[in-house]
């Protein structure tokens, strides 16, 4: 191999980050072949090195109503997007929760011409885009609404599962229902693998799609927590690694969608398509289709069911192998009452066996004030 060209780049072993990119070095003179002269050269007298400038001292801000992380960085560091090295340089857990009157540092704030209106002596900050919510009609659940299931696996429990609206909650702003999902592993077979799984969502109770999704899982030695951020106003998702994804306006997460869904007028034919955007940090498209009216017994009772079957492209509350089929009651209600799954392990049965419903009211005339309620301790 000639001498001044890279050597040949191995291959990274698998799960390791790759290598970094060569970085080539630049000659800052060359060498001439062939006789010349000598000349002799009298370097001149050493200049003394320039004073460096003191580094500008970060930007100190107070946070006033309606400001956002977001709003900071395309101020004063030119793009939006970089909200989450403001939020680090502070320890903001959460970039969607930020309180007025808290003095924020911003280092590298500088002014865009272009981001500032100019009038006189005096900067005008740009207005904030209007954000509106279109009231969505909701007649299917409220607070106090709890559904209680036995998890079949060939006719044996092999666990339970509850839906649950325990009460409201603020998200980043805005009242919210808080809704919950929890799994648990039967008592018997607690020693083979014991599951405590618990899901919420938080859910805009005039528009019906979600502002916040933690997710905490227990499965046998596994453990995981994770929290994701539904920026409506600005159209992001953020997880609690700082990742970002653009989402469409009224984006669903993997429980609202469900929620959202009992919402709508139902019949056979009808087909739905839900914006969602998973917990893998992409966007998806679900298809719901309603097939037919059907009749059906489970644990809690007969009911007259509409039978709906989703398309999951991504992995929700079940890991789609095969078909998925909801019994919802055909009512304003939409109860789910069976569902059957196909996953890694075979095919489960999800049966209703309790349901405490609570008529919906006006979420503007039952809304609680903004102090009466915070957000439960996670």
């Amino acid at each position: 191999m000639r001498r001044g060209l890279p050597a040949r780049r191995r291959r990274p072993a698998a799960g390791l980050v790759p290598a970094c990119a060569l970085a080539l070095g630049l000659l800052a003179g060359c060498a001439h072949r062939g006789s010349v002269r000598e000349v002799r050269f009298v370097p001149p007298p050493p200049t003394p090195a320039p004073t460096p400038e003191p580094a500008a001292a970060p930007l100190r801000y107070r946070v006033r109503p309606g400001d956002s992380l977001w709003r900071l960085a395309w101020l004063y560091l030119g793009q939006g997007r970089l909200y989450p090295r403001i939020a680090k340089e502070n320890g903001i857990k959460d970039p969607s929760l930020i309180r007025a009157g808290r003095s924020i540092r911003i280092s590298g704030a500088r002014a865009f011409p272009s981001h500032w209106a100019r009038r006189g002596r005096r900067r005008a900050e740009p207005k904030p885009e209007s954000f509106r919510v279109e009231p969505r009609p909701n007649a299917a659940f409220a607070v106090g609404e709890k559904l209680t299931f036995a998890v079949q696996y060939f006719n044996l429990t092999a666990g339970f599962a509850t839906l649950s609206v325990p009460g409201y909650s603020f998200q980043s702003g805005r009242l919210c229902y808080d809704i919950v999902a929890k799994a648990r592993s039967h008592p018997f077979f607690d020693h083979v693998f014991k599951v405590r799984d618990q899901i919420d969502s938080f859910i805009d109770t005039q528009g019906l799609f979600s502002w916040r999704y933690e997710k905490h899982l227990h499965e046998g030695g596994f453990k995981a927590d994770s929290s994701f951020v539904y920026d409506q106003r600005h159209h992001l998702l953020i997880n609690d690694r700082q990742q970002c994804l653009t989402i469409p306006a009224a984006t669903q997460d993997v429980l609202s969608c469900f929620y959202y869904y009992r919402t709508l007028s139902l019949k056979p034919g009808d087909v739905t398509w839900i914006h969602v955007a998973a917990d893998d940090m992409k966007n998806y498209d679900l298809e719901v289709k309603v097939l037919r009216r059907e009749k059906v017994s489970v644990l809690a009772g007969d009911f007259n069911c509409i039978v709906v079957e989703p398309f999951l492209k991504f992995n929700g509350v079940f890991q789609q192998k095969g078909r998925v089929l909801i019994w919802l009651t055909d009512d304003q209600r939409h109860l789910p009452v069976l569902i059957e799954s196909k996953i890694v392990i075979g095919s489960i049965n999800i049966v209703l066996e309790d349901a405490q419903w609570a008529p919906p009211q006006d979420a503007g005339a039952a809304a609680p004030a903004e102090g009466a309620v915070s957000a439960p301790a996670r």
